[in-house]
């Protein structure tokens, strides 16, 4: 086969693949040229500028606490990503989440006040309803990027709770 007739075959098919299977941002719908993102343009500076944009807080020696976030739950297009990732099953949209979960690690310098991480369990019964228990897919993630271990199995949640969408 000569270049021009590969070269034609592979544009045919990748615009019958954006016909036939188009690639929509994750946060706001929108249709993506490039299926290797699964954010648009606009929701990536989005996010991104929010996590900067919020007022962190930083640990002391004395308290060894810390109150930070990827960015406000209320603003677009993290309140969206973050219901595809938890309720949707929508495991891949996490992918997203992880530059600004690194970046407000790396604004807390937490690594030297963790010996480990742990996941926040879920009860049996809300397991079975998502399928996977989102704080554990976080969890692992942040143990890796901190270099710390993940302790599996530490904590258990013995009766089910309200879901934290049904609370005031």
């Amino acid at each position: 086969m000569n270049m021009s007739v590969a070269l034609t075959l592979k544009r045919t098919l990748k615009h019958l693949r954006d016909v036939l299977l188009p690639v929509f941002c994750c946060g706001c719908d929108r249709y993506l040229a490039s299926p290797q993102r699964k954010l648009c343009v606009g929701c990536q500076r989005t996010l991104l500028q929010v996590s900067a944009d919020l007022n962190h807080e930083t640990p002391t020696a004395q308290t060894l606490c810390a109150l930070d976030s990827a960015g406000p739950y209320a603003s677009e297009p993290l309140r969206t990503l973050l219901h595809r990732f938890k309720y949707h099953r929508q495991v891949w949209v996490f992918d997203e989440l992880k530059e600004p979960i690194d970046g407000a690690l790396g604004r807390l310098g937490l690594a030297s006040y963790i010996d480990a991480v742990a996941a926040v369990p879920l009860h049996r019964q809300r397991y079975d309803e998502r399928g996977f228990n989102q704080s554990a897919v976080i969890a692992e993630h942040v143990a890796r990027r901190l270099g710390k271990p993940l302790l599996r199995d530490t904590l258990k949640r013995i009766r089910p709770t309200k879901a934290q969408m049904s609370i005031d």
